[in-house]
C-alpha cells in the first residue's frame, strides 16, 4: 500500500478525517465540532462509517453518495465493480454486513491509494493536468495545456489536479508542478536550456504535507492532457457515479483509429480509456478532424444503450509569433535553402517520406540544408540509420533534437520551408506555427492539418505519394519565387489567439460553446 512506511496512527488520523468529510457533506449536523474533538478511535471511524452506508442504503439515495462514502474509506475512488458490488450486498445485507465487508476491502494490501492523506471536496472546476505537470517536456499537447489552462486560471476559478502514482485518486499539485503548468518560462532557470526529460516530482510518501486527495463534487473535471489509460477504472466510477461531469479536450484517437502507426501498449492503454470516454459529458475536439474522430466513437454508443459525450470542437489557432521572438528576415541571397522537418521522430509523422524526396532531390543535384527539429520517438531507428547513411555520403544535414520553445521558434522563422506531411494529426501545431512566422509550407492534402492550410500559405499534397511529395519539395527547394508568394499569403494570415481558443474552450466545456456537426 502507497504510504505503508508512515504508520498506522497517520493512516487512522487521515480515514477519520475524510469520513468526516463525507458525514458533513451527506448528513449537514451529523458529526459536530463538539463530538468530533473526542473521536477518532478506530471504534469511532467504524461507527461513523456504519452511519454513512445505512444513509445510502434509504431509499432514494443517490451513487454519488456511496462513491463519496467509499472514497473517504479508500483514500481513492471507488470502480464501478466495486460500488456495484456494495451496492448489491445493501439489497441483500445488513447495513452491519456490508459496513465490515467495505472494511475488509479497504484494508487488502492491493488496495492502492492515498490512505494516509486528508480529503477534501472541491466544488469549483477541477482540471487535471498530471501529464504536464509532471514533466519539462514541452511538445505538442503540453503547449496545448501550458497555453490553455494557464489563461482559464487567470480567468476563472479552478483547481488543478494531478491523478496519484497508483492513477487511483486525484491529488493537490506541489509548487513545482503548479509552476510547470502556470509559468512554465519562468520555471524553467535558462530559457535556452533543452527541456524534455521527464523529471518526478517525488513519492506522495515523501511530499505528503504538500498534498489532499481532490474530490470533485458536483461540479466539473476537465482533462485537457495526454489521455490516462491507466487510470481507466476508477475514472469510469468517478464519471458514472461521482455526481460530477467529466469532460474532455479532445486531441485525437491516433493509436486506436492508425493504430498501425503507433506501437501496441500505447494502442491498449488508449482502448482501456475509451470506456471511460463512453460516459463523459463532453468532448472538444481541438480541430474539426478531431472532432469528427469522436463524434463517430461517439455515435456508435447507441448500439450499446448509451447517449455518450457532446461533441464539439474548437480549432486551435494559427497565433501570432511570441512578443520575445526577434524579427527574422531571410537572405534573398541565401544560395542553399533551409528546409525543416519539426515534430517528433515517430512513425505517423511520416519522416520516412520526407527523407526520401530529400534523397531524390540530393540524387538530382539539387542543394538544400536539411534539418530535423523535435525528439526521438516510437520508430525512430530507420531514420537515425538513414541520417547516419547521410552524413557519410557527405549531405547537408543538421539534427537539431529536441530544443527550447526559443530556439524553436526562432528556427521555424529562419527557415525558408517547412515540410510537415504527417499521415494522421489531431491538429499539427508545427504547420500553424510556420504559418504564424510566415514560413512556406508542405503539408497534408486531408485532416486537420487541411484546414489549417485552407487560408493560403502552403502547398498540400498527398503524403503517401512519393512523387507527389518530391515534386513539392523539388518546386519549393529549387523556386524562391514559389516561396516568396506562400511566405506572403502566410503573413497576410488573420492571427488568433491562445486567448480566444481558451475562452472558447472554457465556454463549450460549461455552456453551449463549439463547433457541432
Amino acid at each position: 500500500m502507497i504510504g505503508a512506511d508512515v504508520g498506522a496512527s497517520a493512516v487512522q488520523a487521515a480515514r477519520w478525517q475524510r469520513i468526516r468529510v463525507a458525514v458533513d457533506a451527506l448528513m449537514p449536523g451529523g458529526c459536530t465540532e463538539d463530538t468530533a474533538s473526542s473521536m477518532g478511535g478506530s471504534d469511532d471511524v467504524y461507527t461513523a462509517f456504519v452511519r454513512l452506508i445505512e444513509h445510502c442504503s434509504r431509499p432514494g439515495a443517490k451513487r454519488d453518495d456511496l462513491w463519496l462514502t467509499l472514497t473517504a474509506l479508500f483514500g481513492r475512488f471507488p470502480t464501478v465493480a466495486e460500488q456495484q458490488q456494495v451496492s448489491r450486498r445493501l439489497a441483500l445485507e445488513t447495513v452491519d454486513e456490508v459496513a465490515a465487508a467495505c472494511f475488509k476491502l479497504a484494508f487488502r494490501p492491493e488496495c492502492a491509494g492515498l490512505p494516509n492523506l486528508p480529503m477534501r471536496l472541491v466544488d469549483q472546476v477541477m482540471v487535471e493536468v498530471g501529464s504536464t505537470a509532471g514533466s519539462d517536456l514541452h511538445s505538442g499537447i503540453q503547449r496545448v495545456v501550458r497555453e490553455t489552462v494557464s489563461r482559464w486560471n487567470q480567468s476563472h476559478s479552478i483547481m488543478l489536479a494531478s491523478w496519484d502514482r497508483s492513477n487511483s485518486v486525484l491529488r493537490s499539485l506541489t509548487e513545482v508542478e503548479t509552476a510547470r503548468v502556470l509559468r512554465f518560462r519562468h520555471h524553467l532557470p535558462d530559457r535556452d536550456a533543452r527541456p524534455g526529460k521527464v523529471q518526478r516530482v517525488g513519492d506522495e510518501t515523501q511530499i505528503q504535507g504538500a498534498l489532499d486527495i481532490l474530490v470533485p463534487w458536483h461540479t466539473t473535471l476537465i482533462s485537457p492532457d495526454v489521455p490516462n489509460g491507466a487510470a481507466a477504472e476508477v475514472l469510469e466510477g468517478l464519471a458514472r457515479n461521482s455526481g460530477t461531469d467529466w469532460c474532455v479536450l479532445g486531441h485525437d484517437l491516433i493509436p486506436v483509429t492508425s493504430a498501425d502507426l503507433r506501437p501496441t501498449p500505447e494502442t491498449n492503454t488508449m482502448v482501456d480509456w475509451l470506456v471511460p470516454l463512453k460516459y463523459a459529458a463532453r468532448v472538444v475536439g481541438v480541430s474539426e478532424s478531431s472532432g469528427m474522430e469522436f463524434a463517430g466513437f461517439a455515435s456508435m454508443l447507441a448500439a450499446q444503450g448509451l447517449k455518450g459525450p457532446r461533441v464539439t470542437f474548437v480549432r486551435e489557432p494559427i497565433a501570432g509569433a511570441p512578443s520575445w521572438l526577434k524579427p527574422l528576415e531571410r537572405s534573398a541571397a541565401r544560395q542553399v535553402p533551409t528546409v525543416l522537418l519539426p515534430g517528433t521522430r515517430e512513425s505517423h509523422k511520416n519522416h520516412r517520406a520526407l527523407l526520401h524526396a530529400a534523397e531524390r532531390l540530393w540524387e538530382e543535384r539539387h542543394e538544400f540544408q536539411l534539418q530535423l527539429m523535435g525528439r526521438p520517438g516510437w520508430g525512430d531507428a530507420y531514420n537515425i540509420e538513414w541520417l547516419r547513411r547521410a552524413k557519410a555520403q557527405g549531405r547537408d544535414v543538421v539534427l537539431l533534437g529536441q530544443v527550447s520553445e526559443q530556439v524553436l521558434w526562432e528556427t521555424i522563422a529562419d527557415a525558408d520551408l517547412v515540410a510537415f506531411a504527417s499521415l494522421h494529426e489531431g491538429f499539427g501545431l508545427p504547420v500553424a506555427e510556420a504559418l504564424a512566422v510566415g514560413t512556406p509550407v508542405i503539408t497534408t492534402a486531408y485532416g486537420s492539418q487541411a484546414e489549417i492550410a485552407a487560408g493560403g500559405g502552403a502547398v498540400v499534397v498527398d503524403p503517401r505519394n512519393d512523387d507527389e511529395l518530391t515534386d513539392a519539395l523539388r518546386e519549393l527547394v529549387t523556386d524562391h519565387g514559389a516561396r516568396a508568394r506562400l511566405a506572403a499569403e502566410a503573413a497576410s494570415l488573420p492571427r488568433e489567439s491562445w486567448a480566444d481558443f481558451a475562452e472558447a474552450t472554457w465556454d463549450a466545456f460549461t455552456g453551449e460553446g463549439g463547433g457541432s456537426f
